[in-house]
């Protein structure tokens, strides 16, 4: 047994517990949306919805939006040059509704994203007081989703608001990846003590469902200073603590669900091309964090194969590795009965991680190859740094 090996299972069990202590805490201080009471009084909400290819996803978005009991919202839908049917659902449906406003885009710029350039463009045209983005890919469960989120937005007294829907998994394969989100966030954030710190690295958004404040919003730039970077929810998360405005964040999986991928193989593909950019390209950061991903939720498997296997084990480093794998199977049992996952998939944890370990190796290799693409558009290049 070499001593790296005692070491990592050392650092595995310390790292569990302090993941246990974060998710235990996130129960009671990761607050959900139905906490809040819903005010009388509201103002003027636009919702905006850039739309590309989304001929699967379209209807159902649209219908749960126009379903909402909100008294005074509008919805703007921005088709992006799609090239499917996209744009005869949403006439077909404008057609029932006074409510839902299309626009065709114009032609993207360079050096923007083009989801970016068709947020942009909305902002342009919107006229509410608060300004919602959410994705096609989104539908919103309850219809007093709208007032209870722009009620906890005004109770709470900030200029955003973000949250975490239930993001769907269906077939096997996204059962397997999918989960990795809402566990990550409830076992690693510390929901209620990144609120009260300025930093704008405390931050977690979520692209599905931004709610600001439209003075914020355009003080911060909008759309227009994060053209270029590729994870927009989390840019526009990090300018509004950078310009001393206030950041908020919910459980919003009781009202909005998300179902991003539908297989294993367009989840790899849909994180492939920006997962290296959350961690805005700086390698050694990127590698040493993946590199813990592993030491805390693998060496603990990898040391008791090798007791099964017959090796010989010291006590210490077998009983921090028992423990260890105790913890983690607690912490996935706490974040899937949360956010309603098959507890099943909890026994099959090992290769949710090391999924998530090869889109990490594959979002590196095809940054730095020049390969990552998305709907038909290539990632933009950016600056890669070691630190």
């Amino acid at each position: 047994m070499s001593s790296i090996t005692a070491l990592a299972s050392i650092f595995s069990f310390l790292g569990c517990l302090v993941l246990l202590i974060i998710s235990i805490g996130n129960l009671s201080h990761f607050r959900k949306l139905s906490e809040y009471k819903t005010i009388r009084k509201l103002p003027k909400l636009s919702v905006l919805l850039p739309v590309r290819n989304e001929e699967e996803n379209i209807e159902k978005c649209i219908l749960s939006i126009l379903k909402q009991d909100y008294p005074n919202f509008e919805l703007l839908v921005l088709l992006d040059n799609c090239e499917d049917n996209t744009e005869e659902i949403l006439k077909r449906l404008q057609k029932k509704s006074k409510t839902l406003r299309i626009i065709k885009g114009k032609p993207l710029p360079e050096g923007w994203y083009g989801k970016h350039w068709a947020c942009y463009q909305l902002s342009q045209y919107a006229q509410g007081e608060l300004l919602l983005f959410t994705d096609a890919d989104t539908s919103y469960i309850r219809k007093d989703a709208f007032r209870r989120a722009v009620s906890a937005l005004l109770i709470e007294g900030v200029d955003f608001l973000t949250g975490l829907p239930k993001e769907e998994a269906v077939s096997p394969g996204e059962k397997l990846a999918i989960p990795f989100i809402s566990f990550g966030i409830h076992s690693v954030i510390p929901v209620k003590l990144i609120s009260r710190i300025s930093s704008p690295v405390a931050t977690v958004t979520i692209g599905q469902f931004m709610l600001f404040k439209r003075e914020a919003y355009e003080n911060i730039g909008g759309y227009e200073a994060i053209r270029s970077e590729v994870a927009d929810d989390i840019a526009l998360g990090r300018r509004i603590k950078e310009f001393g405005y206030k950041w908020f964040f919910l459980d919003v999986s009781e009202y909005v669900s998300c179902r991003m991928y539908k297989s294993l193989g367009s989840v790899i593909e849909g994180f492939a091309k920006n997962l290296f950019g959350v961690f805005n390209y700086r390698i050694l950061t990127y590698f040493v964090v993946w590199s813990l991903v592993l030491v805390i939720f693998i060496n603990p498997l990898y040391v008791l194969s090798l007791k099964f296997l017959g090796y010989s084990i010291p006590k210490t480093v077998l009983y921090n590795s028992l423990g260890s794998l105790m913890a983690l199977v607690i912490l996935f049992y706490i974040s899937y009965n949360r956010f309603k996952y098959p507890i099943l998939y909890v026994l099959l944890y090992p290769f949710t991680v090391l999924i998530w370990f090869y889109m990490a190796l594959l979002s590196f290799y095809y940054t730095i190859t020049g390969k990552a693409s998305w709907k038909g558009r290539k990632v933009l290049e950016h600056e890669i740094r070691w630190l």
